[in-house]
């Protein structure tokens, strides 16, 4: 079942246990015993246990053998949008030919990019830039609408929302009232 994962999957750390488990119908069957029967696969070098993952012995997902320039295309666009994020829909719309939500996801454990919230992806520079630009606006204002910012950054509601939502998850702002304003604890350490 791990292998048949790895195979419809390759972009996936590895199946889920939670899958696993439901998989091979031992719902009824004790935590303990399951416990076991997963002990006893790891022995047998059948797959690995990481965190709540099963994957092949030596498994790493990677991009370049599994999809080719796929990622590249997508952090090239990602890139290219800076601050006006596309949906995974709309990547997908763009790019028929990849399954853009698995590579996506991918790109995010790697790095390379960061997801916004769960319709959009960006690329780590674009992040960075906005948060630069928007620490240095409230740092002139001290506090500011979204219209504020909409006309300081030359967005729209539909990318800026998003990235505000991001920001203040992220610790680097904060809402109050209509307005935004800075974190207390954003500084030096980076707020991720």
């Amino acid at each position: 079942m791990v292998g048949a994962h790895h195979q419809t999957h390759p972009l996936d750390p590895g199946l889920s246990l939670q899958a696993l488990r439901a998989a091979v119908a031992v719902e009824e069957v004790a935590g303990p015993v399951w416990d076991l029967l997963v002990d006893y696969g790891v022995k047998k070098q059948a797959f690995e246990v990481s965190g709540a993952v099963a994957r092949r012995p030596g498994w790493k997902a990677t991009l370049e053998s599994h999809a080719g320039d796929s990622g590249a295309r997508l952090v090239r666009r990602l890139g290219d949008a800076r601050w006006q994020v596309p949906t995974v829909a709309e990547l997908q719309q763009e790019f028929p030919d990849l399954s853009v939500a698995p590579l996506l996801a991918h790109l995010a454990r790697e790095g390379g990019v960061e997801q916004v919230d769960q319709e959009r992806y960006a690329s780590k520079p674009a992040l960075e830039e906005f948060r630069g630009a928007l620490e240095a606006t409230l740092r002139e204002l001290g506090r500011a609408t979204p219209a504020q910012l909409r006309d300081r950054t030359g967005l729209t509601r539909k990318y800026l929302i998003p990235l505000l939502e991001w920001a203040d998850r992220r610790g680097i702002t904060r809402r109050d009232g209509d307005a935004r304003v800075m974190a207390r604890l954003t500084g030096a350490a980076g707020g991720s």
